[in-house]
């Protein structure tokens, strides 16, 4: 609730500006909708259709970071096993100073403990990659989506660079 409040404050402070405009929508059924004259046959709108894209791209450019992270995280399971301790050093013995913890509130103390951060990373990408076919309303909650995937990019690094630091 905190990070949303944060982020809508933010894209209240900073509107999203869309280049490179695309106006046609053929994400549903009753497509193609030229959305530059008038709303689409579903309701949507030129700005809404904008976000979708946006956060679609978002989605898209954090898929590369999470196969790397579950790689890297199913190499060290299967040799180590889940119950192996993980830390990123005495400077991060509280893990609410990483995303992990930010996003999780979890004290990451093992490669389970780490499994079970990146699986929820990859079920909100997933939620979050759906939505962008689906979502309707405010642009700016889109666009909120989409600060939403960056930030679950970070916790997929975080994963991947304390595997690699305790291992």
């Amino acid at each position: 609730a905190d990070i949303r409040e944060c982020d809508s404050c933010f894209l209240g402070r900073f509107p999203p500006m869309y280049n490179n405009i695309q106006g046609t929508c053929a994400d549903c059924p009753l497509g193609p909708c030229n959305l530059e004259a008038i709303l689409g046959r579903c309701g949507l709108t030129l700005g809404d259709y904008q976000a979708r894209l946006s956060l679609r791209r978002a989605c898209r450019g954090s898929m590369t970071q999470f196969q790397d992270s579950r790689e890297v995280l199913n190499y060290a399971l299967k040799l180590f096993g889940p119950q192996q301790p993980v830390s990123m050093g005495k400077a991060y013995e509280r893990s609410d100073y990483t995303a992990i913890g930010v996003l999780t509130g979890q004290y990451v103390r093992s490669l389970q403990d780490l499994e079970i951060a990146l699986s929820y990373a990859e079920a909100q990408l997933t939620k979050l990659f759906t939505a962008s076919f689906t979502a309707t309303g405010n642009p700016l909650e889109i666009e909120a989506m989409a600060l939403h995937a960056g930030s679950i990019l970070f916790l997929a690094m975080d994963v991947a660079e304390m595997v690699k630091m305790s291992l």
